[in-house]
């Protein structure tokens, strides 16, 4: 596994998506969706 920080050095792009499946997720709730993916919680 790796944190959404690896991720976007990794590849950007899927760094992207990952950010806006988060944030459907969310309902849209961006500060939810920035305070999960800044966590550095693992993602796989």
């Amino acid at each position: 596994m790796i944190t959404y920080h690896e991720l976007r050095e990794i590849s950007p792009e899927k760094a992207r998506e990952l950010a806006r499946k988060v944030l459907a997720k969310q309902q849209g709730d961006v500060s939810d969706t920035a305070r999960l993916l800044s966590a550095n919680l693992p993602f796989t």
